[in-house]
């Protein structure tokens, strides 16, 4: 079933084309990343489906996390970020505590509970937004470039949080081609659709990325190159999994 479905959409700025008859359809539960080089209309595309444009049907509830933290923290403690949009929604005290406990753990924010989010990083700043969305009830998570701020170590931790979400549908807009890693499907954009795949042969045909402009994901790239010298005979995406397979 299709919780977000995009036909024919056509949008220009005044001095731009946007989008020229994009189609797009996103099934129930879906993890997709829609790539596209700065400048393609991912945010605008974002800010489409909020407001709800005639060429655009969303179902279900949503919840969007943009780019830009300052933008989105409310709290004056992180406790208080973690616990704004739960309050907002009256959540149980039961239900608050058993999310607040689950989310602090999982992400290692105890220490920081008390603090000011615009004394930490931006990094850290961005993992708190993230996390106050992830405790909330939703059938469709949507990041616009959510994941740039993040070093390695939390964004694989925030992918990992994610994958864990087999329900609920992950839409992720992204310039970074690594985040084409967090889900099961991947697509392109560019004015419209240009390429859509599963992960799993989203890599076969380099071309389509340098065309838009874009990079493949460093082991998708580096995998292509050492087929080529045929050392090994597919694309591998785990940095161990690739390893093993050299050496066995």
């Amino acid at each position: 079933m299709s919780v977000l479905d995009i036909k024919n959409l056509t949008f220009s700025y005044p001095n731009k084309k946007i989008f020229n008859k994009l189609n797009l359809s996103i099934n129930k539960g879906s993890h997709i990343t829609i790539l596209g080089p700065i400048g393609s209309g991912k945010t605008t595309l974002v800010n489409l489906i909020n407001e709800k444009h005639k060429s655009i049907k969303i179902s279900g509830n949503y919840y969007i996390i943009y780019s830009n933290p300052l933008n989105q923290i409310v709290g004056k403690t992180v406790k208080e970020q973690l616990l704004f949009h739960m309050e907002l929604n009256n959540y149980s005290s039961r239900k608050i505590s058993n999310r607040i406990k689950k989310i602090v753990n999982y992400f290692d924010i105890e220490s920081i509970l008390d603090v000011d989010p615009f004394r930490l990083s931006v990094g850290i700043q961005q993992l708190i937004v993230i996390a106050s969305y992830l405790v909330l009830d939703s059938d469709i998570f949507i990041f616009d470039n959510s994941f740039n701020l993040l070093d390695e170590i939390n964004r694989k931790k925030v992918f990992d949080y994610l994958k864990k979400l087999k329900k609920i549908t992950i839409i992720c807009f992204s310039s970074n081609p690594e985040d084409v890693l967090m889900g099961e499907e991947m697509a392109i954009m560019n004015q419209k659709i240009v390429f859509k795949s599963i992960l799993k042969t989203a890599f076969d045909n380099d071309k389509i990325y340098l065309s838009n402009n874009l990079n493949l994901p460093f082991m998708a790239d580096l995998s292509l190159k050492l087929q080529y010298y045929e050392i090994i005979d597919k694309i591998i995406l785990d940095k161990n999994d690739l390893v093993n397979e050299i050496w066995k």
